[in-house]
């Protein structure tokens, strides 16, 4: 019994949580600016400090990618150990936790250690991915023993020393149609008080910029069954194992259910 109301519980903790996530997506659309991925991507992001006496800021990226299939992206997002074939700034990725290096040149380095859950709503259109930061003690209760973190990036011969993040994340997956998609990216982070916010929004512009073009490029290689790219991305392999057969036929599924009915 105690089980049971320890899984209600999480149940209603990760559904306000997806609440809190869509309210972040349809909030004030003023205040964007627009830049481009290194692909070519228009990437339209906003970034504002929050009230409070924790110097937080909120972050706010968008993004739509032609000429992929919204499921590929899925199966990107769903295999967590394999997220160093083809996300930049990833140094390590398991079934518990997913750790970023985000760096420029001289300027700083920050990182952090993260862990989260997906939310299908693909019958209303959208697919959240509700992550936050992790520590020891979080990633014990996601394993079930000791995990060893990976360790903090140094910061030596940086001007700003930005450490590691604290982040609240929340992204949004939206089919637009057969072959195009939309991804919503929010962050809420402490920053320090030396660092400019023109920094911040640096590393996110270029950041978000390229993680979109390596997605693109993975998303492809899954389409195109050319031999050379399933050697540089091993989704392609792992989509095409018998055992992948049922992921596929339920989130592809499910997206083409979606779209069929707009």
């Amino acid at each position: 019994m105690l089980a049971k109301d320890g899984e209600l519980a999480l149940l209603e903790s990760r559904g306000r949580v997806c609440r809190e996530a869509i309210d972040t997506f349809t909030g004030d659309p003023k205040g964007w600016d627009e830049t481009l991925g290194s692909d070519g991507t228009k990437v339209s992001s906003r970034i504002r400090p929050m009230e409070g006496p924790n110097n937080m800021i909120d972050i706010k990226v968008e993004a739509e990618l032609d000429d992929i299939r919204c499921e590929h992206t899925l199966y990107c997002f769903r295999e967590g150990d394999l997220y160093p074939s083809w996300f930049p700034y990833v140094s390590h990725g398991a079934f518990v936790i997913i750790h970023l290096v985000f760096e420029i040149a001289l300027y700083g380095i920050m990182d952090v250690c993260i862990q989260g859950f997906g939310c299908d709503n693909l019958r209303d259109g959208n697919f959240l991915l509700c992550v936050r930061h992790c520590g020891k003690e979080d990633a014990r209760a996601l394993a079930g023993s000791e995990v060893e973190l990976p360790p903090k990036p140094s910061s030596a011969g940086k001007l700003f020393k930005l450490g590691r993040v604290k982040a609240v994340i929340d992204v949004m997956v939206e089919p637009l149609s057969p072959t195009s998609v939309r991804f919503s990216y929010s962050c809420s982070q402490p920053i320090p008080k030396l660092a400019p916010s023109w920094i911040v929004s640096m590393v996110m512009k270029r950041g978000m910029g390229d993680i979109f073009a390596r997605m693109k490029a993975a998303c492809r290689a899954m389409a195109s069954g050319d031999a050379r790219a399933a050697a540089k991305y091993p989704i392609v392999k792992r989509i095409r194992s018998p055992a992948y057969a049922h992921v596929i036929d339920d989130i592809a599924g499910r997206v083409k259910g979606y779209l069929n009915k707009e």
